[in-house]
């Protein structure tokens, strides 16, 4: 099927399988995240440390099942290995989740490549669920199909992480087009209603937000309960 015919969704499969499903790609993707001294590397760190921080206050001592999903070359996996929380890690690249696997350390529960918008687990399989990086890399019709879909596999919590629009993301963008005329921007952010809408639709309660950079970066951790979760926002 030619991109002209297909859908936004279809056309993100296409791409996605060509662009990280090769060993080069996913080992230039590790470097910029975890092997240089890059704006997206400081971002990312902080992003962890708020990511592990919700979880904390959500489980105290306990060591849920978590699915890390997509987990791309384990950017997420410190959390897991320094506190114990075994994991299961999936994504649709094989190539990247062999060059991350060492990352998990002792957590690592198994890693299964898959298509994050329909997963091969039983519903409840996982007590909690760890999304990020992804959700503004994806189409609009994608975005509510997956958190159902989340949600579906994830008794109690997600963390998730969003970008949202705002001036000083619209400043960035007209900055970065002048300096890089021919740059491909990702589809977000998005205006944070529309998030909080998609959120709604999906079935999941929004519990906490937390900025990663107030300003200077789009991201957000977003903690959700999950639909099948009925103790709520009681933490």
């Amino acid at each position: 099927m030619s991109h002209s015919s297909s859908s936004p969704s279809d056309q993100y499969r296409t791409e996605t399988r060509e662009a990280y499903r090769n060993r080069q790609r996913a080992e230039a993707y590790d470097r910029q995240l975890l092997g240089s001294l890059s704006w997206a590397r400081f971002t990312m760190w902080r992003e962890i440390g708020l990511v592990a921080s919700f979880i904390k206050g959500r489980v105290g001592d306990r060591k849920p099942l978590v699915i890390d999903l997509p987990c791309g070359t384990g950017v997420a996996a410190r959390i897991f290995r320094e506190r114990g929380y075994p994991v299961i890690a999936g994504d649709i690249s094989a190539e990247m989740m062999e060059v991350g696997a060492h990352r998990y350390g002792d957590a690592l529960r198994g890693m299964v490549q898959m298509d994050i918008t329909r997963t091969p687990f039983s519903s409840g399989a996982f007590e909690a669920a760890v999304v990020l990086g992804f959700l503004h890399r994806i189409p609009a019709d994608l975005k509510t199909q997956v958190m159902k879909e989340i949600g579906r596999i994830s008794t109690e919590f997600v963390v998730v992480s969003v970008s949202v629009d705002g001036w000083g993301q619209r400043l960035k963008r007209r900055i970065v087009r002048l300096l890089k005329p021919g740059h491909a921007f990702a589809p977000g952010p998005e205006a944070w209603g529309t998030i909080r809408d998609m959120f709604e639709d999906a079935g999941f309660e929004i519990l906490g937000v937390k900025s990663v950079m107030p300003v200077l970066s789009a991201e957000k951790i977003v903690l959700l309960a999950s639909a099948g979760d009925s103790r709520g926002s009681r933490d």
